[in-house]
């Protein structure tokens, strides 16, 4: 199950809900003013460069990284979660913010990707004969 938190309805939302819905991978949806903080804590575990992955570039967000303890700046961030990229879409191993048609394939089994892969390859053999 992929749970996505989103801060408005826009053009990667729909892109990503399309593609899941293409695929038939269930997702549950949220609101990014419903975040949890066991969601949060999740989320940032999955991430490569911590908070700075999930955060809109802003000048005033980044100077609470110099005053806040980490619990403090995860309380912040609950508090005021719209500061955050979205749509966030996670599960158990992996992470997309934002929508990217080739990461969000990270989602797929590792099977189905090979599968794709084969036909792929033979579409374009298919196609320079």
């Amino acid at each position: 199950m992929i749970n996505i938190y989103y801060n408005t309805k826009n053009h990667g939302f729909y892109r990503t809900i399309e593609w899941l819905e293409y695929h038939q991978i269930s997702y549950n949806i949220k609101p990014i003013l419903q975040l949890t903080r066991e969601d949060f804590l999740k989320i940032l575990s999955l991430t490569d460069n911590g908070f700075e992955d999930l955060f809109s570039v802003r000048k005033v967000h980044k100077q609470a990284f110099d005053i806040y303890t980490m619990n403090q700046l995860i309380d912040y961030i609950l508090e005021n979660p719209k500061m955050l990229k979205a749509p966030i879409a996670f599960n158990e191993k992996h992470l997309l913010i934002g929508y990217d048609a080739g990461e969000i394939r990270v989602f797929l089994s590792r099977n189905h990707r090979k599968e794709e892969l084969k036909l792929t390859k033979n579409r374009i053999k298919f196609e320079n004969t």
